[in-house]
């Protein structure tokens, strides 16, 4: 998508789901359909994003505690929510976004590694949001396993 090739990261990031769920990676599997259903809602497809990000929600119900970095996969359904016009269910996502960043945030204690933290994107956005309904113009689509950015 960051090359403008907005059917292959669509199929890359379906194909990627599709693999995770075969190997029994449901926790994987949720992140990366969180960015599928990002990437529908940019192009003004509502309904797939929906259906995406539907599947994320219930393993985030179940197994939000198993979700490496959760306040980016909650920021993520946050923006899906807001972009296919569920203001409510944004926000609901917002707050968890938020008190999980607090919560991540809290058990670093080198003042460095906090300074890193709250400088990744994701934290930056999520903190803006929630402060003063800042949300970004741009939207990050992509992320390898460990929800950092790449370009597909």
């Amino acid at each position: 998508a960051a090359l403008g090739d907005a059917d292959g990261a669509i199929q890359f990031l379906s194909d990627s789901a599709n693999l995770f769920e075969s190997a029994g990676l449901d926790v994987v599997r949720a992140s990366t359909l969180a960015f599928l259903a990002l990437e529908y809602a940019k192009l003004q497809r509502p309904g797939e994003a929906r259906t995406a990000i539907a599947q994320v929600e219930e393993v985030l119900r179940a197994r939000a505690c198993d979700v490496e970095e959760s306040q980016r996969i909650f920021w993520v359904c946050a923006q899906v929510h807001r972009m296919t016009g569920d203001t409510k269910a944004a926000a609901s996502h917002l707050q968890t976004a938020y008190d999980d960043y607090r919560g991540a945030r809290r058990v670093i204690k080198d003042p460095e590694a906090q300074r890193a933290f709250d400088a990744l994107d994701f934290n930056r956005e999520i903190v803006a949001a929630h402060a003063d309904d800042v949300w970004p113009a741009h939207v990050h689509c992509s992320a390898d396993l460990y929800g950092r950015p790449h370009s597909l």
